[in-house]
Formats: C-alpha cells, structure tokens, sequence
C-alpha cells in the first residue's frame, strides 16, 4: 500500500480511533438496520465522529495506512483511494472482506453465500452470481420486464397514498419489499411477507455475531421456502434467471439468493 508502513497507533489512541469510528455503524446494525438505534444516532449526527477522525488521520499521517494496535487483532485503516481499490482488487487473498466477526454473522442466514466460500467453489459461485446478475451487460437482459412490475408497483403505491391522503415510512417499506419479493422471487413471492420476515429475523441475529445462537430451524424454514420458488422459477424474476445458469448442486445457486 502507500505511503509510510510506519503509521500506528497504540494503546487510548488506537482504541479511540477504532470506536469513532466503527461505533455508529456497530450501533445501528451492521446487517440489519435497528430503526430506533439509527433515529438516535441520526439525532446526535453521529457520523460526524467518524468523518472528523478520518480528516485528522489525514491530517497527521496523509496517504496512510494506519495500524491500530489491538489486544489480539490487527486493524488497518485504509486512507487513500488507491489503496482503497488496491484492498478491492486483492480480496480475497492476500485481503479477505470475510473476517471472524463477519463469518459468525452471515452463516445465520447464508451459510453458502460467496464472501464466506473458500477456495474452487468461491469462484464458481462467484460466476453463478455474476450470471444470474448480468454484471458484464450494461442492461440485465430482464431489465425491460423488471421496468414494467417496478412501474406497476409504483401504480399502486401512488394508488393507496392518494386514497390515505399520505405515504409513510411504514407504508413505503412495506410496498418497497412486496416490490423486491416480485423482482427476486416472482409474481408468486410478490405476497409472500413470511418470507422477509424470516430474513429479517435471521438477519437481526446476525448482528450480534458470535453472540448469538445459531437459528437452525428458522434457517432451515427459510431455505425451504426459497426452494419452493427456485423449483417452479418464475423466468421474470432473479429466482429463474439463477435457474437458468445450470449451476451444480455443490455450488447451491439458492444459496445465494439470500445476499
């Protein structure tokens, strides 16, 4: 990376650096947000500690890197953008994006996801991913039925505001997850609240970590219902265009769909 490899802080420093900030990321959720949480720190603009120590480690180291000296752990702060893309282009090895906490966090709810595969198979559903994704394509080849149910759902949404005489938070996220259930899972998902409820369950235990007990049978009742909609894919969904990679039982392409 650039700049001086010299660049640490230890002991009060280091651990006050790493709570401004990793604290209000930490606070409001990392996989799921906690809305209470975030209304609060929203109020305190809690973000501002975290935009304020970067300026100063700027300031005092410039391009960086910096080390913090942890009991146990190894933290470096990246603070040049080339550097940033430098951790980017090298991950998973030499810099791997899965660390111990994130690891007891995503087996929760995607045990088989790519940031937590090793090896042969990371690859492998990494290119299912990118597949079923289209990331090499400047359109995804269902973006123009994509347009039509986000345009139709946006009908209704407007539909119901005008007949309340108001949109509120509770309202829009409701119809915003209708609106991802038919996008991922098809017309069939489009109703189907048991199954983002179970997500959100699964996903606010994995913000504890290492901390939480492992929800086996929840787990196992929302990978089942995702393998009801993977066995009759709806094809204008992200649920059909995985089916249609042909991807092998190893790689568990319904694995994936919960990222």
């Amino acid at each position: 990376m650039a700049g001086n490899h010299g660049n640490r802080l230890v002991g009060a420093r280091a651990l006050a650096t790493l709570a401004d900030l990793g604290f209000a990321s930490i606070a409001s959720g990392v996989i799921a947000r906690r809305r209470g949480v975030m209304e609060v720190l929203e109020r305190v603009k809690a973000d501002r500690r975290a935009v304020a120590r970067m300026r100063r480690l700027r300031d005092e180291f410039g391009a960086g890197p910096v080390e913090l000296v942890l009991p146990g752990r190894r933290v470096v702060v990246v603070l040049d953008p080339g550097d940033v893309g430098m951790v980017l282009d090298g991950a998973p090895r030499p810099f791997d994006p899965a660390n111990r906490e994130k690891r007891a966090a995503l087996r929760q709810f995607q045990p088989h996801g790519v940031l937590l595969s090793e090896g042969p198979v990371r690859a492998q559903r990494r290119a299912v991913n990118e597949a079923a994704l289209d990331t090499s394509a400047p359109l995804h080849r269902l973006a123009g039925p994509f347009a039509e149910i986000i345009a139709d759902e946006a009908r209704d949404l407007t539909a119901a505001a005008l007949r309340r005489g108001h949109l509120d938070a509770d309202q829009f996220t409701a119809d915003w997850w209708r609106l991802v259930r038919r996008l991922v899972l098809g017309r069939r998902g489009r109703d189907d609240e048991v199954i983002t409820d179970e997500l959100w369950k699964l996903r606010s235990a994995a913000n504890w970590s290492f901390l939480a007990l492992p929800l086996r049978k929840r787990r196992d009742r929302f990978t089942e219902r995702l393998y009801r909609y993977a066995e009759a894919a709806d094809p204008d969904s992200l649920v059909g265009a995985l089916a249609a990679t042909e991807a092998g039982a190893a790689v568990d392409p319904v694995g994936q769909i919960p990222h």
